[in-house]
């Protein structure tokens, strides 16, 4: 059975292994949803998370056709830091 692209970027939003408890926020694309050096994690439709400044994150995705569409950040999450440099 094929998994729909929605099926599959849900899996990899589940399957992020980080340390937050607070849910991803699904991203459609468009422009930065926060101010540009709130550092934020973020998992790109490849299944790949990764943390950041969110200026340094491309939020718009691209065109259909225009090509590697894996890149393109499909939900994000404030990055939690505990006090003495632990995840949360």
């Amino acid at each position: 059975m094929n998994k729909s692209a929605k099926q599959r970027q849900l899996e990899a939003i589940r399957s992020a292994k980080v340390y937050n408890p607070e849910p991803f926020q699904e991203w459609d694309g468009g422009e930065c949803p926060v101010a540009p050096d709130t550092v934020v994690e973020v998992v790109t439709r490849g299944g790949v998370v990764t943390h950041g400044a969110a200026n340094t994150i491309y939020w718009k995705h691209v065109s259909a056709g225009a090509g590697n569409k894996s890149s393109d950040t499909i939900a994000w999450r404030l990055y939690r830091v505990k006090p003495f440099g632990g995840l949360v």
